[in-house]
């Protein structure tokens, strides 16, 4: 009771000193303990409202502006449904439904890069020896850009519903309150409707709104994210830039069709349909129906089946990359489903170039502990980066895709794979010594939460043994600047320079590359 005694508290006048990751902005209050302020912008000062209390800090929304620098407020607001704390119309709709996902559409994209390079800066300002950090490189496209997007069913409410209101049958999901786009932010059980989306194509636009018409007009039930009951759960839609491939895949939770067999004969209809549907078949390439009855909407495959509708499950994606003789090397990538593709094509490619360009001549092996789908390496050794690879990867979809992706860029006698948790494999000892002898790089490309302890270990004891460089990439960089900072600590390493790359413009993500040798 004494934490929750702060929560919905009230505090006024608070200026924002300055800008932490996740785009959060920090103030304090007079006995020196810092307010964390989600969707702030610096130099502003605001009135919050406290919503989660910690030891050490405080968690708050904004509530009111009094005054931010106009120079903050100078961007291309395209988007109908882009609501910033600090928009000038206080009369909001009620009709209106708003998207909170990209919160600097109301800043110019030039002050959004000074705000991300200062953001890094901060992230590494408390290691000892700060690095020298390149200027970010910015995105040639600042919307339209994503190839992937993912869709929620549900309900968005803002009053509670008459009882008459509800079906016995559909309890759930009423006609007027069918919902489908993305999850209210704060809120894993509702999801905001709203009709468009400027990060992605009008082409999947007309794949999305073709779906969503059908499925709502079909009556069929979404799913309860709290109860775990009824049908639909979510809509991936993914397209290529270089291939004009588009994937469909459709998320169900099967176990409803029991129950509702009327449900199940509507959903024969519907993709009876969606076979001789001219547009469908023009803009998709390839149709899956996925049936998941785990608790979490993420697929795994031991909850999880596939159904392929049409053409063969998996889309072609090709990686364009300008070599020093001028000639254009290719690397192209079959990604099925449950695969992790970079979410901007075209800035793949300058990632991967810049880590390329910044590790240099790399003659001997390669060692990739984060594997994914294999994009790293595969890129590397087009570019004559390397002679052969190793690569840890725990995701069986994953692995299947790697192994797929080396087959058809001819390169898979080039490298050899081990399935697990990279901190697992390694202290297992299967790569064998004389592997490590004849080796260049290590590259760790690790989820948001950074590196386990046990592969910091591993990386330390290494370097006492066989010289090597390191390319860390990484799309957090709290957890990078706290993982290297254990690597500098041992005194075995030493790093050139931290390049911060722009892969999502509105929004506060970064990618980091560093090199150390």
């Amino acid at each position: 009771m004494r934490k929750r005694r702060w929560v919905w508290k009230v505090f006024e006048n608070l200026k924002v000193e300055s800008l932490w990751y996740g785009g959060v902005g920090v103030s304090k209050l007079e006995d020196g303990k810092k307010v964390l302020i989600k969707w702030a912008l610096p130099d502003s000062v605001v009135d919050v409202r406290i919503v989660w209390k910690k030891r050490d800090y405080f968690t708050a929304h904004i509530i009111n502006v009094h005054s931010v620098d106009p120079k903050w407020l100078d961007g291309d607001q395209k988007c109908p449904h882009h609501l910033s704390p600090y928009a000038s119309v206080k009369e909001i709709p009620e009709h209106a439904h708003w998207c909170w996902w990209c919160k600097w559409q109301a800043v110019s994209y030039d002050k959004q890069l000074d705000l991300k390079q200062s953001i890094v800066k901060w992230c590494f300002s408390w290691i000892v020896s700060t690095p020298e950090m390149l200027d970010i490189i910015w995105s040639p496209l600042i919307f339209w850009y994503r190839n992937k997007i993912e869709f929620s069913f549900g309900k968005y409410l803002k009053r509670k519903p008459k009882l008459e209101d509800w079906t016995k049958s559909k309890e759930f999901a009423i006609a007027q309150h069918w919902q489908m786009w993305f999850h209210k932010q704060g809120e894993f059980s509702k999801v905001v409707d709203i009709d468009q989306c400027y990060l992605v194509s009008e082409q999947m636009h007309k794949v999305f709104e073709r779906i969503k018409f059908d499925l709502k007009k079909s009556g069929l039930p979404v799913h309860d994210a709290k109860t775990h009951k009824w049908l639909l759960r979510h809509l991936m839609v993914r397209e290529w830039v270089h291939t004009n491939h588009i994937l469909v895949n459709l998320s169900l939770a099967s176990k409803h069709f029991t129950d509702h067999p009327k449900d199940q004969q509507i959903r024969r209809n519907l993709l009876k349909d969606w076979k001789q549907d001219v547009l469908l078949h023009d803009l998709i390439t390839t149709f899956i129906l996925s049936e998941n009855n785990g608790l979490a909407d993420i697929m795994r495959d031991a909850d999880t089946t596939h159904e392929v509708i049409w053409w063969e499950g998996k889309i072609y994606e090709e990686l364009h990359f300008q070599k020093e003789n001028d000639e254009k090397e290719i690397v192209r990538f079959a990604i099925s489903p449950a695969s992790f593709f970079q979410t901007n094509t075209v800035w793949a490619e300058i990632l991967f170039a810049t880590a390329s360009d910044m590790l240099g001549e790399v003659t001997w092996n390669i060692i990739d502990l984060y594997c994914g789908w294999g994009s790293i390496w595969q890129c590397l050794l087009a570019l004559w980066k390397g002679v052969k690879v190793k690569w840890i990867e725990i995701v069986q979809a994953a692995i299947q895709d790697a192994q797929y992706n080396a087959k058809i860029n001819h390169v898979e006698d080039k490298t050899d794979y081990y399935v697990g948790k990279a901190e697992k494999v390694l202290k297992q000892g299967v790569i064998d010594d004389q592997f490590f002898i004849w080796w260049d790089v290590i590259i760790v490309d690790p989820p948001r939460e950074g590196m386990h302890p046990d592969v910091v270990a591993f990386l330390i004891d290494m370097k006492k043994q066989h010289w090597y460089r390191l390319c860390y990439i990484s799309c957090n960089p709290t957890t990078m600047a706290r993982d290297i900072s254990l690597l500098i600590d041992s005194w075995l390493f030493s790093f050139n320079v931290l390049q911060s790359v722009d892969m999502f413009p509105h929004t506060h993500h970064i990618e980091c590359i560093w090199i150390l040798s």
